[in-house]
């Protein structure tokens, strides 16, 4: 097959629990990029925004991959709306100039979970960061460095990870996606390997034995088992060197795309960097749909709505969003304080083919 090598770059964006819904159809000089509805329908992909983003992350890997191969990519939009599944083509010819360097960072970044070192942000990372938010215009870049902030934020973001374990959707679509063996990992080639989460043993067969019972995390959340979760998260995200936070101008499939390119530009240039990345991509999507009112037939309780409420209001006020930006993409930036976990979760080689002609 044609550019296989440029295609098996290009997948290696990240997507919501790697489901990975896209497809790739390659011919003679182009690519183009599909939507699969059908490949997460989880509370946080409603109206297919998880989807938007992991879309604009594999375009962007597949245009930062052209380039860094000596290509010289043409991006040409279809329908970024939802209303047909074709979303973008790229047209590829050969230009002459390569970056190793880059390439090499689209293919290290793997999302790194667990606790950080906490240092500081060079002013070169800094302004690298500024700079590879500031192509997209729909799109604006908030990085808290400031160690106060950071306190402040991460105790609000810590909701994230306890939000799973409270709410039956959530929780149920987590266990449908984690794969527990390399068989499985081999098997299904999408999902989370859950080596990937980093888990001392103790934790792994509290997750696959006991946090898996939702009857008995209910008895558990009320003695505030919940609590504990935001507090271990809380934990792990202050330990980051920056948390940040993109948001976009409206909550429209295109700006969501857009917001998934620029999420891919900030991550491998923070990989470039020698940063470590993690992103938290259930939380701003929610924060979103309950200031919509769309999440009350979704099994949240009163309590559970309300957490989302302040923690939407907490953000805004500490980062001083205005109240039309939407919230699209969280994540961490730091060194692993364990080193790097070079395994990454699997893609699917099925999602790569060749274009018929006739």
């Amino acid at each position: 097959m044609a550019y296989e090598e440029l295609l098996a770059t290009a997948v290696l964006a990240p997507s919501g629990d790697n489901l990975q819904p896209w497809k790739l159809e390659v011919g003679a000089d182009q690519v183009r990029l599909w939507r699969r509805p059908e490949a997460d329908n989880s509370l946080i992909n409603r109206h297919q925004r998880a989807t938007g983003i992991a879309l604009g992350a594999v375009l962007e890997n597949l245009l930062m991959a052209a380039t860094a191969q000596g290509l010289a990519p043409q991006l040409r939009f279809f329908d970024p709306t939802g209303k047909t599944d074709l979303v973008a083509e790229v047209g590829l010819s050969k230009e002459g100039t390569t970056n190793e360097a880059l390439l090499q960072a689209i293919r290290a970044r793997i999302s790194q979970r667990g606790r950080y070192d906490t240092v500081p942000l060079s002013n070169a990372q800094t302004l690298a960061l500024e700079q590879a938010a500031a192509g997209f215009e729909r799109v604006r870049l908030y990085c808290v460095t400031d160690n106060a902030q950071k306190v402040a934020l991460a105790k609000l973001w810590g909701l994230n990870d306890s939000l799973i374990f409270r709410n039956h959707s959530l929780h149920s679509f987590l266990y449908k996606t984690l794969r527990w063996t390399p068989a499985e990992v081999d098997q299904y080639a999408d999902g989370l390997d859950v080596r990937t989460l980093r888990l001392a043993a103790a934790d792994r067969l509290a997750l696959k034995h006991l946090l898996s019972r939702f009857d008995l995390l209910s008895a558990l959340n009320r003695l505030g088992l919940w609590r504990f979760i935001a507090s271990q998260s809380t934990t792990e995200m202050r330990t980051a060197s920056a948390l940040c936070l993109v948001t976009i101008d409206g909550s429209d499939l295109p700006g969501y795309l857009e917001a998934g390119r620029a999420l891919q530009k900030l991550l491998v240039t923070a990989e470039l960097h020698g940063l470590s990345s993690h992103m938290l991509s259930g939380l701003p999507l929610l924060l979103q749909l309950n200031r919509e009112d769309d999440l009350h037939s979704s099994g949240f309780s009163k309590r559970g709505l309300q957490a989302l409420r302040s923690c939407d209001r907490g953000v805004r006020e500490l980062l001083e969003v205005k109240t039309d930006e939407v919230f699209a993409c969280f994540f961490r930036l730091g060194v692993p304080r364990k080193g790097r976990l070079d395994l990454r979760s699997p893609r699917r080689q099925d999602l790569i083919v060749q274009a018929v002609t006739d």
